[in-house]
């Protein structure tokens, strides 16, 4: 059910921020980019999302309301954990199926891309300045704004007491491919697509490209990309 995951770290870093968390049976997927104290916020809602998987799974064959308040509460859980260590933060973007829909939990700047007609869609949207900026500055201000603050996140998990995630929703008919990446690796790509839409490939392929751009973007950060073959799944009752 999952497809190999595919993953670089840059041995040049300091630390290493970066975690997935990946459970096929209940198919739950996360990946976690700590922003600072190393990966210690990475570390805690891995270790969340590990002691809540009964939970989850249980919620989401309940249904798609269940599943959102689950995986709500279980960052919460993790937010309040990780602002306890006043100065850490960091990025989660979290996805569980839930009966016929795939449900995600975004907070920060990682992303999910979904395969729609045989096309990568963007699914997520990074709480950064930059991405704020699109909407409503200028061509010269949003070059400035990437130019300065590129890597400035504005929403973070357990950087304030009450941070929450944004949800989204995806339809699903039949099987379903999706792709999770820390922004150490969709940064290197953003030169070599248009809008939100990666190329069109089979998983494998993507995720190698991927890796690849950012080998030759310089591995200037850590990089982790997590694939997988997802299914709708029966209502419990």
């Amino acid at each position: 059910m999952l497809v190999p995951i595919a993953e670089v770290k840059n041995l040049a870093a300091l630390d290493d921020a970066d975690r997935y968390f990946s459970d096929p049976t209940v198919q739950l997927y996360a990946v976690m980019d700590g922003q600072a104290r190393a990966g210690y916020a990475a570390d805690v809602t891995y270790d969340v999302l590990a002691a809540h998987v009964d939970m989850l799974h249980q919620a989401a064959r309940a249904g798609v309301d269940e599943a959102k308040h689950a995986l709500q509460a279980a960052l919460g859980e993790a937010n309040n954990r990780i602002y306890a260590h006043r100065g850490c933060g960091g990025s989660v973007t979290a996805c569980i199926v839930a009966t016929d829909c795939l449900v995600v939990a975004h907070i920060g700047d990682s992303r999910l891309y979904y395969r729609r007609s045989d096309a990568w869609i963007r699914i997520t949207r990074e709480h950064s300045l930059v991405e704020d900026a699109r909407s409503n500055a200028s061509p010269e201000a949003l070059a400035e704004i990437e130019r300065i603050h590129a890597n400035v996140v504005t929403r973070l998990l357990g950087f304030t007491p009450t941070s929450e995630a944004e949800f989204f929703v995806i339809p699903m008919q039949m099987r379903g491919q999706l792709l999770l990446c820390t922004d150490g690796a969709w940064r290197p790509v953003e030169a070599h697509v248009a809008g939100s839409i990666l190329p069109s490939a089979d998983l494998p392929e993507v995720a190698r490209w991927i890796l690849q751009c950012h080998r030759d973007d310089g591995e200037r950060d850590n990089a982790t990309v997590l694939i997988a073959q997802v299914y709708p799944e029966a209502r419990a009752g």
